[in-house]
Order: structure tokens, then C-alpha cells, then sequence
């Protein structure tokens, strides 16, 4: 049972979640982080599977082939380097 002053593990994802939306402060986000450090809940397993999923959730969806086809337009080869981006 929780008490009145914890919170879950969807809550502080749901904190976190913030962050990616640019929704928080600069000093909102570094309260958020130093509280959950200070409290130890950055180091559980359900908040760190929790927050992984906010980000999976918030991360942009990239188009592969749409990017090694733009840098095969672009490439520059110069000395050593043939151009060209590691995917």
C-alpha cells in the first residue's frame, strides 16, 4: 500500500514524459532528476522500465532510406574519408 507522500511508477513516467515534450523548465527538469536521485526511485526497475517506455513512446520515427539516399546525394570525399554516415 502506498502512503499519501509516494508515488508510482506511471507517475514519475509521466513526469518524465514531460521532459520530451519540452514541457519543463531547465530548472523544473533538474528538480525532477535530483529529487528521483535523492529518493533512490531512479534506480528502480519499474521506474526504469516506466520512463524507457515514455521515451520509446516520444522518439522520432526514422526513415532509413530516406536518409541514405539524401547522403548519397551529399557525399564529400576528401582524404581518407569517403563519405558516407555509419548506420
Amino acid at each position: 500500500m502506498q502512503s499519501a507522500n509516494s508515488v508510482s511508477h506511471v507517475e514519475i513516467a509521466t513526469a518524465i514524459s514531460h521532459i520530451f515534450t519540452n514541457s519543463l523548465s531547465p530548472v523544473q527538469t533538474g528538480a525532477l532528476l535530483t529529487a528521483l536521485h535523492f529518493t533512490d526511485l531512479d534506480r528502480q526497475p519499474q521506474v526504469l522500465a516506466a520512463c524507457a517506455s515514455v521515451m520509446l513512446d516520444s522518439a522520432a520515427v526514422i526513415d532509413r532510406k530516406e536518409i541514405k539516399q539524401a547522403l548519397g546525394k551529399r557525399k564529400r570525399r576528401e582524404g581518407r574519408y569517403r563519405g558516407g554516415l555509419v548506420l
